[in-house]
């Protein structure tokens, strides 16, 4: 939290993910193999998959 307060303007490299692009996700995640909310939207899905 610190981090978030006292460095503003600083990215964070710490995991090196990536997220999926929203407009994709279809293409590459098979709901079948993710576990996820019912309600999830492709932004919190893309965050699980990370």
């Amino acid at each position: 939290m610190r981090h978030l307060i006292d460095t503003l303007n600083h990215s964070y490299d710490g995991s090196r993910a990536s997220f999926i692009d929203a407009r994709t996700i279809d293409d590459i995640i098979d709901p079948i193999e993710m576990f996820a909310p019912l309600s999830a939207d492709s932004s919190q899905i893309a965050a699980v998959a990370a």
